[in-house]
């Protein structure tokens, strides 16, 4: 409902109002909470959670879970 995705995507769990912009790549089993943003060229790897509200800057990897409401950005990603 309200997801806006630039990629294809399987076992992926994608909340309302979230937008995985192009590029971005989805590993595997990803749990997606709503009102997320993961911009250009991101990497979210397998068995992470993003919170709601998150924030995943482009070109930011991604793997550990990221909380509610927290902007990650570099490789590997963490709090900016």
């Amino acid at each position: 409902m309200h997801v806006n995705y630039g990629v294809g995507m399987t076992r992926t769990h994608v909340g309302a109002f979230s937008t995985v912009a192009p590029g971005a790549t989805i590993c595997g089993d990803v749990w997606i909470g709503e009102r997320v943003f993961i911009g250009a060229g991101a990497v979210v790897k397998n068995l992470v959670s993003v919170g709601d509200g998150a924030t995943i800057a482009a070109g930011a990897v991604v793997v550990a879970d990221v909380p509610d409401g927290v902007t990650v950005r570099g490789v590997p990603a963490r709090v900016a």
